[in-house]
């Protein structure tokens, strides 16, 4: 392995040669080549083996390497492999003219006008950045394409310590750059699978020892004890293995997969009698079970084509799909995913399937330059020929005109009988996709000239487009009409959707959607007009709203999505891939909300009283007001600093804001700016509300408690406590109003009267104390710190306990609002409490300190918490800008997980023809 690889255009081989010698006078090891000569297949793949095997590629931009074929190709496997890319400029070029990928990124120049070394430095913090980070993403990469070009054998797969490691690497990886590539999830998942067999078959093998020990009794006790020991271990080791295959699945966005194997450690957990009380096994296995429960959207997988699946179909009567392949079959499945009929008689590829308006009749489109029509038993009707090249699109109309194009350029009309009733001129390309207008008067073809044609063959005697629609900027890959016709939805390989409005008589562009980052191979509108789902070469389907808003990506699949269709209710959805699958996805699916807005980090979030509203606030120097169901109302300006804190009255009616502008602000409930209270000396961190709403309490960096008379019009101070030696992090106000309490950065926590009198003082933290909060009867204060700590006190400073389970520091730790928690997970209903950390996670406690469940979904640290007034949604805000919204009657108990996970994978289980006996009767012990 090297630590890097430089590309470059040999017209800057002196400036290469230099900068290769300074990076081999401080002992860096660096891939370049010197040779001047064509590539050959054997030397490119030399090449492509550096690239493999660098820490770094480094890609000097001048006008002549932008243009070079060899040095794109270059670039593109080192993209193709997730190299950590660092683009040094040595002569200017046109931004424009480069590489998108390389043109996003942050340049270092060294042109000869440049100061040399100090650039050279800026370059080298670069290289070593992440440094452990980015040797494990290439000396695994390497590992992986080794196992690939051994075709997969298991000798190759990682063990023990190594695969611990990588398990490790790759759930720690996931929004750090390089990113993981999908060669290294199937490596490091496919040995962990392999791992957990092996625990599986120490187990059998030492109970089987122990059998034949018992039977034969030539064993000592001692003896005995130690085989016992160790299959107790192998157990032990196997649960952790499944647990950390779901985990590695899911951070794979492989999420139906992880909810199998959690289901599958979940079961075995219960099996194991000794596990059941071992309280990290389970609160791990329980984790994440509970993790694929909240956020699997797909319900089934339907196996059985051996090669790309390049369309998909719902019938009319959402009953039946249909799906085409490169293995030249269709393939008819129930819903449930029982296969009802293979459909076999084309010689090549099948590009497109489509079903007629009353779900009897199934039309193929394929590369053998013809187009077949079967009935809904699989049987052929008939076959339409007439194309002289490679069939790419069909479409039944309503009153089943069927509509066909292809290489060959024309579009052609039949019935369903097979007669052919016209061809339409003007095409000019290839058509790639059709879709008719729901009245069967319009349709649109698409193809390779980046056009959209829109023709209107409700006049027989109209040969020609109506519409031409030109926008994209590379071929058009796909169109879709929306039900009433008005909107033409269109999808290209220029990564873009458009939307353009074609109920007039001139065609109107009205959005152009943004978001896939390869070209956009399939579309389709909903049948109820209100969403749009999208398949892309990046592995993903979106769904979008007719006004552009990205609604959800659904990952899952391996490679690029060919196809999507709806069923007719519109609440799921089917893909298929160039990964040979098909997917089936339930879009009503309630998932936690995500709340998306902030440019910054969420800081704090606030319910309302009546628990309508939510006030949130950022580092971008804003607070915003949302709707209980994610709607953003309004935004809330003011503020020069960052927002650390915002809260509601105990009325609702006003909201009070801190920031590191040094100030307390108020508002109205429409973001109107009643008073700023001057006064801190520097940033203002927190505050609280008395409960009678006329006292507000703030602490600040300056090592100061100010208490306002906020009443009336007074907004006038009434005491100001120097509280800490270090600044005030956090402040907040007892139940009943008369005494208060401060966390600092001293490693302190106190408790006061309102009028500056130290009640106690609370030792125990060992590092900054973060937050600081009453429980609702008074009796109890929770504390969370840098120590990676929760902690629980006495209000006379006595501590109860230490919760510890976070990995990093913890920022935010509350108590449920409630003396009797409605969450369905804690132990006789009793009060529970929230903590948030920088280690990307919320975990729920019981009062005496067991860990009831880790909720995940946040892409980086969790700094602020909030429940709702009535304790079943609990808001979290995060270092990722987003507010995720947990339904806390969702979570529950081992059992509870089990039996929806199994509901959920129920028709797979049942239905999947590639499952073993074990696998399918996974959930028969589960009871509903």
């Amino acid at each position: 392995m090297t630590d890097i690889f430089i590309s470059y255009s040999r017209r800057d081989r002196d400036f290469v040669k230099s900068l290769h010698q300074t990076f081999i006078k401080l002992g860096r090891d660096v891939w370049v080549d010197w040779e001047d000569i064509p590539l050959t297949a054997d030397w490119k793949q030399e090449i492509f083996t550096g690239i493999e095997g660098t820490d770094n590629f480094l890609f000097i931009l001048s006008p002549d390497s932008i243009k070079s074929q060899y040095c794109g190709e270059e670039l593109e496997y080192a993209i193709k492999n997730h190299k950590r890319l660092i683009p040094v400029v040595y002569r200017e070029v046109n931004p424009q003219d480069v590489h998108p990928t390389l043109a996003a990124l942050n340049w270092i120049f060294i042109r000869n006008e440049d100061d040399f070394y100090s650039n050279f430095h800026t370059l080298l913090d670069a290289i070593d950045t992440d440094l452990d980070h980015v040797r494990t993403h290439t000396r695994l990469l390497k590992r992986a394409i080794e196992w690939h070009s051994k075709k997969y054998d298991p000798c190759f797969l990682l063990r023990g310590t190594d695969l611990k490691a990588a398990l490790k690497w790759l759930t720690q990886s996931q929004e750090q750059q390089p990113s993981p590539t999908s060669l290294h999830k199937q490596y490091i998942i496919k040995s962990n699978e392999a791992e957990s067999k092996r625990h599986k078959r120490t187990v059998t093998a030492i109970s089987f020892g122990m059998s034949i020990t018992t039977i034969l009794t030539v064993l000592s006790f001692g003896l005995y004890q130690r085989a016992e020991e160790l299959r107790l271990q192998a157990e032990k080791e196997n649960l952790f293995a499944l647990s950390k295959t779901s985990e590695a699945l899911f951070v794979s966005e492989q999420r139906f997969d992880a909810l199998v194997e959690a289901i599958r450690a979940g079961m075995k957990l219960k099996e194991s009698t000794w596990a059941i009380k071992d309280t990290q096994v389970q609160n791990l296995i329980i984790t994440e079970l509970q993790q694929a429960i909240f956020w699997v959207m797909e319900s089934n997988q339907l196996e059985g084509h051996i090669d790309s699946v390049q369309a998909v179909a719902w019938s009319p009567d959402g009953e039946l799909i249909a799906t085409a392949s490169e293995d030249r079959t269709t393939k008819i499945w129930h819903r449930n995913g029982t296969l009802v009929a293979t459909l076999q008689g084309h010689k090549g590829t099948i590009w497109a399937v489509d079903w007629s308006l009353d779900g009897k009749l199934i039309a193929t489109a394929s590369d053998d330059n013809t187009v077949k029509i079967w009935n809904r038993k699989g049987q052929l009707i008939t076959t339409l020929k007439g194309h002289k090249a490679p069939v790419y699109a069909v479409v039944f109309s309503r009153n089943n005109i069927i509509a066909t194009g292809g290489q060959d350029k024309t579009v052609k009309l039949w019935n369903s009988e097979g007669k052919l009733l016209r061809t339409l001129q003007g095409q000019n390309s290839e058509v790639w996709w059709l879709t008719w207008t729901a009245d069967g008067k319009s349709l649109a073809t698409a193809g390779n000239d980046k056009l959209v044609r829109v023709w209107d063959l409700s006049n027989p005697k109209v040969l020609k487009p109506i519409f031409t629609l030109a926008g994209h900027t590379k071929e058009v890959n796909a169109v879709s009409f929306s039900p009433d016709g008005k909107i033409l939805a269109s999808a290209s390989a220029d990564k873009t959707v458009k939307l353009w409005n074609v109920a007039g008589k001139k065609p109107i562009l009205l959005h152009t959607l943004f978001g896939h980052t390869e070209q956009v191979y399939a579309i389709s509108f909903a049948p109820n007009g209100k969403t749009i789902a999208t398949g892309s070469f990046d592995n993903t389907a979106k769904i979008w709203k007719i006004d552009g808003t990205l609604v959800r990506t659904l990952k899952g699949h391996k490679s690029e999505v060919y196809g999507v269709a709806w069923s007719p209710d519109s609440k799921m959805l089917v893909t298929g891939s160039f990964d040979s699958s098909v997917k089936i996805w339930h879009l009503d699916k309630t998932l936690p909300k995500v709340l998306s807005g902030h440019e910054d980090a969420v800081s704090a979030i606030s319910f309302s009283p009546d628990g309508h509203t939510i006030a949130s606030a950022s580092w971008d120097k804003t607070v915003k007001m949302w709707q209980s169901d994610g709607k953003l109302i309004s935004t809330f300006k003011g503020h020069t600093g960052f927002v650390r804190r915002v809260s509601f009255s105990p009325d609702g009616k006003i909201i009070a804001t801190t920031s590191s502008d040094n100030l307390v602000k108020l508002w109205n409930r429409e973001g109107k700016e009643l008073k700023t209270l001057v006064g801190h000396e520097d940033v203002v961190n927190s505050l609280a509300w008395s409960p009678d709403g006329k006292i507000l309490a703030s602490a600040s960096n300056d090592k100061t408690v100010k208490i306002w008379d906020v009443s009336g019009n007074k907004h006038s101070v009434l005491q100001t406590i120097t509280a800490h030696k270090a600044a005030v992090l956090d402040v907040a106000f007892s139940p009943d109003g008369k005494s208060l309490v401060t966390a600092s950065a001293d490693k302190l926590i106190k408790h006061w009267t309102l009028t500056g009198k130290l009640l106690a003082t609370f030792t125990g933290h060992t590092d900054v104390v973060n937050s600081v909060t009453f429980s609702p009867d008074g009796q109890l204060i929770v504390s969370s710190s840098d120590d990676k700590t929760v902690r629980i006190w006495q209000i006379n400073g006595k501590l109860l306990r230490t919760m510890i389970g976070h990995s990093d520091r913890v920022w935010d730790a509350i108590f449920s609002p409630q003396q009797k928690s409605t969450l369905p997970v804690a132990k006789n209903h009793s009060l529970i409490i929230a903590s948030a950390s920088i280690d990307r996670t919320v975990k729920l406690w019981q009062l005496d300190g067991t860990e009831l469940v880790t909720l995940k979904g946040h892409k980086d640290g969790v700094i602020s918490l909030s429940f709702s007034p009535d304790g079943k949604m609990l808001a979290s805000g995060g270092l990722d800008n987003n507010i995720i919204l947990w339904n806390l009657q969702q979570v529950g108990t081992l059992d509870k997980l089990l039996v929806k996970g199994c509901r959920w994978i129920e028709d797979y289980l049942k239905n999947n023809p590639n499952l073993e006996k074990s696998d399918r009767q996974l959930c028969e012990s589960v009871q509903s």
